[in-house]
């Protein structure tokens, strides 16, 4: 009974415990990074990505954030925002069907799918952008576009 007691402090400081995310904006993105200003040009701007992995994007992004992503950002996006121009990402792919953005203030939004995904920030932070893709299904890696653009519909 005595060993009970002893061990009792340890056991409800591990209940309390939250668990951390899988995904893990500290890692260095996957296909790459950019710097873009408000008014960059060419507008989108499209680079080629890779999404899906083996996580599941809800434990950042909420229960409506199907899909399954990997640890390490698809891509980084340090934005400085202009007036008035919202930042509207999206994504297209043969798998891919999931964005999930960790925003400069730390709070992480998503948007899924079924083939492509779309999110508009109307009035976007000056700062960093992780960007993941996500697939449907956990597994292996797809290849996906990723557009960025000041306008209504990359």
């Amino acid at each position: 009974m005595t060993r009970f007691f002893r061990l009792l402090p340890i056991c409800l400081a591990l209940a309390t415990v939250q668990p951390a995310l899988a995904q893990d904006a500290s890692l260095s993105p996957v296909s790459g990074s950019a710097a873009l200003a408000s008014g960059f040009t060419p507008d989108p701007y499209e680079v080629e990505i890779q999404s899906g992995g083996a996580l599941d994007a809800r434990a950042a992004g909420g229960p409506s954030c199907t899909g399954f992503v990997s640890a390490s950002p698809s891509f980084r996006l340090f934005y400085s925002a202009g007036e008035g121009a919202p930042l509207v990402l999206a994504i297209t792919g043969p798998q891919a069907g999931l964005l999930l953005v960790n925003t400069p203030d730390g709070r992480w939004t998503c948007a899924s799918s079924g083939s492509g995904a779309r999110l508009r920030l109307e009035a976007p932070q000056t700062g960093q952008y992780d960007i993941w893709a996500g697939n449907g299904e956990a597994g292996a890696p797809g290849a996906a576009s990723l557009q960025v653009s000041e306008h209504a519909a990359p």
